[in-house]
């Protein structure tokens, strides 16, 4: 146990306390408004003077300084990665970050998940430019390591219009509010005077996963806008297909093939992204905008000849079913600001919205036969998001010459998430049996493959209200000592109230060197797409008397009677409580080092239910309404788990010049591991805990992300010349078999990878890239082999939960030409 439970209660106390001496004290620091305008030149010594937006809105936020751990990420590192993607990116940025390559999970290829610390990406907040982002409509359901959770697709932020990216590796609830547990991302947009053009291709070794991004930026007079434009297509590592793909005896079986496709979705995206100050001559005004539009297409498991879910009419060799969603995305804030020597004040509204549309191709409905589509449209996913915010800092007076900080504010927000049911097509049956072959006459099963549409009975909405306050200060106790306290308080139209209170203490004890500790409360509130998620199928049958019988099945909410009568509840906060110990040290003016360690216990983890089946093991009145309802099994979402994590992170920066070239060292390590405390199932469903909470889910708590990650880079400028190395080394995870056979579990080794970024200057505006990931090819381990299906050779060699790309080396050219 990390904390004690009344810790909670603690903190509160504390942070009260604080707050009112500080009030009865008086006084606060102006907030600094520094712009950093190219990162990339600066120096280590100043680079740790840049003054971050995340984690601190009074006091000294300075890098150095600064009170909570915080990794800056710059333009110039985002760009030398090669990659068009924010989250690829990121894992290979950032130690604490991580990213899975997951392939054939529906939804989850087109909206991939991500993590900080060990938790998952719903526990983190993104910001852009210090405002709420919204999440994506998208839950996933699917085995990966954010299962049963929905978080923000950081893909559609382009890599290109971003001056850098803030990271900070603590609990920030108590100063942002819900989904701040593991940390927040700050997404700082350029504001450049300069217009720059850039286009960047690519691909894989193999030959395949091309990938072509330009990008146009325009900046003058306080505005920056930007235009991006992206093709990806599809990787594939997928071996031959070895099973009879006919009846027996056919002689076209032993023909093999690759029938799969297991890797990158192909995808084409658009997207435009304003950053303007001064709107209309006034200097108060600003706006923020991003606009993204994105199409792609994965695949799932390819459908044999002989199979039943295959009409050999409109297939007679199988066929492959690609889901091909549509993704609008819109995140739009405009906000008036304005300061003097002792305030500041930002009142601004941001309006975010995501909907993915979802299409399935190459496909059929079996229990059409001949009449069958092959095209469906499967529904639509929704998520709105309003928030009004109103922020102000003010100096309340000094104290013995010393500023007292107060930070104050609050928020409106309104939330709606909705299902929007697909064509008839998509899920209904036509009752048509399997039309030929040895099982001919049998029943078939309705519904689009690859993805059944959501039924109008599936299709319903949700939208919440919440309101907040906060309050924060800081006080520079002594000249080397700063102590300081917020507290957030949150109402929730569906759940009700929540408090969260934070201390932190800054010292210095010598110039260039602070120690820094935390103790907070936290909390994420259930998202609406957990609240609301709504997928079931329904099958028919004709039975022997002439009747036709039908059987549901699937993801039912909460309020659902079905899962009510199995305990199901109203969905509660995950609460944590967190404590960060760390320091930061400029050894010397090219060398620093930062280390931090820390604790999380997170209370009421929401987890999304195994199957569970109607048989004698479940209440009787469940039993009797899943009978005449006619579902066969159900799966909801539970706040059913208790999780402590702990862990550390270090970081060290040189910065040297070797014949008068410039060379710069950056080594990080992450550790992390979680543990589970406790696993808390309704009384009706506890003779299923090993359904409910199976095996496969334990383990994606505690193992599917590597416990250690290290991230080595070296940058050596030769005149005109740059050169960039980079070591990626990451842990080993484990994948456990969802069924009671320990024998399938798997650990896979840890491995390293090698990039490579060189940059000739050609004149002062153009520059052109060479560049590699995975420069030596390396892959995961292959899939213990069990022919045809899994191991090296076979259909499916690597896994899904691998941290790196598994798809191997990628070499990329990239020209840069500003004007």
């Amino acid at each position: 146990m990390l904390c004690m439970p009344s810790v909670r209660s603690l903190v509160f106390l504390i942070v009260v306390v604080a707050l009112i001496a500080v009030v009865a004290l008086s006084s606060r620091a102006a907030l600094a408004e520094e712009s950093v305008e190219q990162l990339l030149s600066l120096s280590l010594y100043d680079l740790l003077r840049v003054e971050v937006q995340v984690g601190a809105r009074t006091g000294d936020k300075r890098l150095l300084n600064h009170r909570l751990p915080v990794d800056i990420v710059t333009a110039d590192d985002l760009r030398r990665t090669g990659y068009g993607d924010l989250p690829k990116a990121l894992n290979h940025l950032v130690a604490s970050f991580t990213y899975e390559f997951s392939t054939i999970d529906d939804l989850t290829d087109h909206v991939r998940p991500f993590s900080i610390n060990g938790l998952k990406g719903d526990q983190v907040l993104v910001l852009i430019n210090g405002k709420r982002v919204h999440q994506s409509a998208v839950i996933d359901v699917n085995d990966s390591q954010n299962f049963g959770s929905s978080s923000v697709d950081l893909s559609l932020i382009p890599i290109e219009s971003i001056e850098r990216v803030e990271i900070l590796r603590d609990d920030a609830s108590a100063q942002y509010g819900s989904d701040a547990i593991a940390g927040v991302i700050n997404v700082v947009l350029k504001q450049r005077d300069a217009n720059e053009a850039v286009i960047t291709a690519g691909q894989r070794q193999a030959g395949d996963g091309e990938i072509l991004v330009g990008h146009y930026s325009y900046g003058r007079d306080q505005i920056f806008a930007s235009l991006e434009y992206k093709k990806k297509n599809r990787s594939n590592t997928s071996g031959l297909d070895r099973r009879d793909y006919y009846f027996d005896g056919d002689p076209r079986n032993g023909h093999y093939r690759v029938t799969h496709i297991y890797g990158d979705p192909q995808a084409e995206s658009l997207n435009l992204v304003l950053n303007a100050n001064e709107l209309f001559g006034n200097s108060h005004l600003y706006t923020i905008g991003k606009l993204a539009y994105k199409k792609s297409e994965a695949t799932g498991f390819f459908r044999l000849p002989r199979d039943d879910r295959t009409v050999r009419g409109i297939y007679p060799d199988g066929f492959l079913p690609v889901i091909a969603p549509e993704q609008r995305d819109l995140f739009a804030t405009f906000g008036y600001r304005g300061q003097d020597e002792n305030s500041s004040y930002d009142i601004s509204n941001t309006v975010g919205y995501n909907q993915m549309k979802i299409r399935v191709e190459n496909s059929l409905n079996a229990s059409l036969g001949l009449d069958s589509p092959r095209q469906f449209y499967a529904g639509d996913l929704r998520f709105w998001q309003n928030t009004l915010n109103v922020d102000a800092t003010r100096v309340l007076g000094r104290v013995r010459g010393r500023p007292l900080n107060l930070a104050y504010g609050g928020e409106y927000r309104h939330e709606r998430t909705d299902i929007g049911a697909g064509e008839w097509a998509s899920w209904g049956d036509g009752l048509i049996p399997v039309l030929d072959g040895p099982n001919i006459g049998t029943d078939t099963v309705g519904g689009a493959q690859l993805y059944p549409g959501f039924t109008p009975g599936n299709a319903n909405e949700l939208d919440r209200d919440v309101g907040a306050f906060y309050v924060e200060a800081n006080y520079p106790f002594a000249e080397n000592v700063e102590v300081g306290a917020s507290l957030r308080d949150e109402n929730y139209s569906d759940f009700g109230n929540t408090l969260n209170g934070k201390l932190f203490l800054n010292v210095r004890p010598v110039e260039n060197f602070n120690v820094r500790a935390s103790l907070s409360t936290g909390y994420r509130a259930p998202s609406l797409q957990q609240m609301n998620y709504y997928h079931t199928a329904t099958s028919y049958a004709v039975k022997p008397d002439g009747n036709v019988g039908s059987r549901e099945y699937g993801v039912f909410p909460v309020e659902h009677e079905a899962v009510r009568l199995l305990g199901a509840q109203a969905l509660k906060p995950e609460e944590s409580q967190r404590f960060s110990l760390g320091m930061n040290w400029q050894i010397s003016e090219p060398v620093q080092l930062s280390l931090d360690y820390f604790q999380i216990r997170l209370d009421d983890r929401i987890i999304l239910s195994g199957d569970i089946v109607n048989n004698n093991l479940i209440p009787i009145e469940a039993q009797l309404y899943m009978t005449e309802n006619h579902i066969s099994y159900v799966r909801y979402f539970l706040n059913g788990v208790d999780t402590s994590t702990k862990g550390m992170d270090a970081s060290l920066n040189y910065k040297a010049f070797i014949s008068g070239h410039e060379f710069n060292v950056n080594a990080q390590l992450h550790y992390q591991e979680t543990g589970i405390d406790a696993v808390n199932l309704p009384n009706q469903i506890t003779a299923l805990a090993g359904e409910v909470f199976d095996r496969s889910e334990r383990e994606r708590l505690m193992h599917y992300l590597p416990e250690r990650k290290a991230l080595v880079s070296a940058t050596y400028a030769i005149s005109d010349w740059m050169l960039l190395v980079r070591a990626n080394y990451f842990g080993k995870v484990l994948y456990v078999s969802s069924s009671e056979e320990p024998e399938r579990d798997q650990w896979f080794g840890s491995r390293t990878t090698v990039d490579l970024d060189i940059t000739r200057q050609l004149s002062r505006d153009v520059s052109i890239s060479l560049g590699g990931h995975n420069i030596f090819n390396v892959h995961p381990d292959a899939r213990n082999s069990e022919p045809p299906f899994n191991g090296e050779g076979n259909i499916f060699p690597y896994r899904g939960i691998s941290p790196f790309d598994y798809t191997g080396a990628f070499w990329f050219m990239r020209v840069n030409a500003g004007f």
